[in-house]
C-alpha cells in the first residue's frame, strides 16, 4: 500500500530511524491514506476540496476503514487541509501499527527519545524495508516512465525534503529525470502532494516566527 511504502522510505531500513521530523513524516503519510482512499474512489479531491463520493463501500483495509468513516461522518467539511492536518495527527502511529500486524516492523523502546513516547519501529527485514529506495532508484537509473505507486512516493518524497536523503547518491542527470517525472502525477493525487508542501511550509513560516 502507499502509506506502507512510504513509511519504509522515510526510515532507515535497518534500525528504523526516521529520517524525517516525524510531523513531516505524518503529513506525508497523511497524504499517501488519503490517496489510498482515492485510488478506491472513496474520496474525490479537486479545487483544494476533499469529498465522500457517491454510495462507496467501505474499505477492507481497517486503516483506511476508520479514515474514511472519520470523513463520511463530517460531510460538511470539505477543506482539503483540514483532512490532511485530521489524518496526520494518527497516521504515523496508525501506519506502524498496519505494519505491524503483517510482521514487518517490531516495537522497540529507544533511550535516545527520538519519538516523544521512546518507542521506535524497527524493521524485522531489510530487503524489505528498502523495496521502495530500490524500486525509486530503479526508475531513476534507467530513465523508465514511473507507474502510480512510483509517481506518488517520489512526489512525496520531493514535498517533505526525503529526495535529498534518500536518493542522495543520485546524479544530476537523474535527479532532473525524476523532477520532469512529477507533473504527470494524477491530478486528485497531485493536489493532496501540493497540500503538504503547503502545509510544511506553514509549519516552519509558524515555527521561525
Amino acid at each position: 500500500m502507499i502509506a506502507d511504502d512510504f513509511f519504509r522510505l522515510a526510515h532507515d531500513d535497518t534500525s528504523g530511524r526516521p529520517l524525517l521530523a516525524e510531523h513531516t513524516i505524518a503529513l506525508g503519510l497523511a497524504a499517501a491514506l488519503l490517496g489510498e482512499l482515492l485510488v478506491e474512489q472513496k474520496i474525490w479531491v479537486e479545487g483544494g476540496q476533499l469529498t465522500v463520493t457517491p454510495r462507496p463501500t467501505p474499505p477492507q483495509d481497517a486503516t483506511a476503514h476508520m479514515i474514511f468513516q472519520s470523513i463520511a461522518r463530517e460531510p460538511e467539511v470539505h477543506d482539503l487541509s483540514t483532512w490532511l492536518a485530521f489524518v496526520s495527527v494518527h497516521a504515523y502511529d496508525q501506519v506502524a501499527e498496519r505494519l505491524m500486524q503483517s510482521g514487518e516492523l517490531k516495537r522497540e523502546a529507544t533511550r535516545r527519545f527520538l519519538r516523544r513516547d521512546g518507542i521506535q519501529y524497527v524493521p524485522t527485514s531489510s530487503t524489505r524495508a528498502a523495496a521502495p529506495w530500490v524500486m525509486l532508484s530503479h526508475y531513476i537509473r534507467h530513465s523508465m516512465p514511473m507507474d502510480f505507486e512510483a509517481l506518488v512516493l517520489a512526489s512525496l518524497s520531493d514535498a517533505t525534503g526525503l529526495t535529498s536523503v534518500v536518493l542522495r547518491t543520485a546524479t544530476k542527470d537523474e535527479l532532473a529525470y525524476l523532477r520532469r517525472q512529477l507533473p504527470r502525477l494524477w491530478r486528485p493525487m497531485r493536489a493532496v502532494v501540493d497540500q503538504v508542501r503547503l502545509s510544511i511550509g506553514a509549519a516552519v513560516l509558524s515555527y521561525r516566527a
